[in-house]
């Protein structure tokens, strides 16, 4: 058995915050903060990554059911960077075209 945490984001949904995987070892009022499972299997494989995106997993408190949230986020860095280059290499290619065009004329 699990032990899904979670913080209520709305009436009927909430975000989980972790799991404990020793719930026998917690009390009644730990317990009852969270919604017990037979194991992880239950829970959704999460989303594959994408650039500029988080993934966040969810619960339907009226049906118990999991599910990932997919939301915006700010670049990173490294991601910023990437972007760049590859915007960068579009334009270099671009102006390879046109190049070649005014040569053919």
């Amino acid at each position: 058995m699990i032990l899904v945490n979670y913080e209520k984001v709305s009436e009927d949904k909430a975000k989980v915050l972790g799991t404990h995987h020793k719930p026998e070892m917690l009390t009644k009022e730990e317990t009852s903060k969270g919604i017990l499972l037979e194991g992880m299997d239950n829970l959704p494989k999460a989303p594959s990554a994408e650039r500029g995106k988080i993934a966040t997993l969810m619960v339907n408190l009226d049906t118990n059911e999991f599910y990932w949230e997919i939301e915006d986020r700010p670049l990173n860095q490294e991601e910023l960077l990437e972007s760049m280059l590859e915007k960068m290499d579009e334009l270099a290619k671009k102006e390879d075209e046109i190049i070649n065009l005014l040569k053919n004329r």
